[in-house]
């Protein structure tokens, strides 16, 4: 039986990088600034279920997404990630957001081993926060919180992000 409630989806990624790191020059030594991503072409598998909730919490939602991110080189790495979300509209304006997720990342180079200094052998999981707003019929503003519960190899962090959904 098909529910229209529910919704499965594998969806297969190519990881291009579309730029690259370059030492800057100093009057002593090469200085090395904080390198952006593994700059090295990768692939990614992803499986995601979705869907309602309306039989149990009415204008609600959730999303169970897992999957595997390999990097192409010697140093790797390869990475395991999942996250869970659940949304549910509080009226016909706000929209609250909750979001559990982890990223699990093994490489057996370490920070420092590669002339990169990458770090490529870390863990993390972080809870989420969010709330939306409708503003007009066509644009959303939205504001998520973070905070890293753990971390292995990384530096716990906490944040905010704000960003608005614009229909045309």
């Amino acid at each position: 039986m098909i529910d229209p409630q529910k919704h499965f989806s594998v969806t297969g990624s190519l990881i291009i990088p579309l730029y690259q790191n370059i030492p800057l020059p100093s009057s002593l030594s090469t200085v090395t600034p904080p390198f952006v991503g593994f700059q090295t072409t990768g692939g990614e598998l992803k499986l995601d279920y979705s869907g309602s909730t309306e039989e149990v919490w009415k204008s609600s939602y959730y999303v169970l997404e897992a999957g595997l991110r390999q990097y192409f080189s010697t140093y790797g790495p390869t990475q395991y990630f999942a996250s869970a979300t659940f949304g549910t509209a509080l009226d016909d304006d706000w929209k609250l957001t909750g979001k559990l997720g982890g990223l699990s990342s093994s490489s057996n180079y370490i920070a420092g081993s590669t002339s990169d200094g990458v770090n490529r052998d870390f863990s993390y999981f972080r809870m989420e926060l969010g709330a939306g707003r409708k503003v007009s019929k066509a644009t959303q503003l939205y504001l998520n919180i973070f905070q890293d519960v753990s971390g292995r190899n990384i530096g716990r962090g906490s944040g905010f992000s704000i960003f608005a959904v614009i229909r045309f």
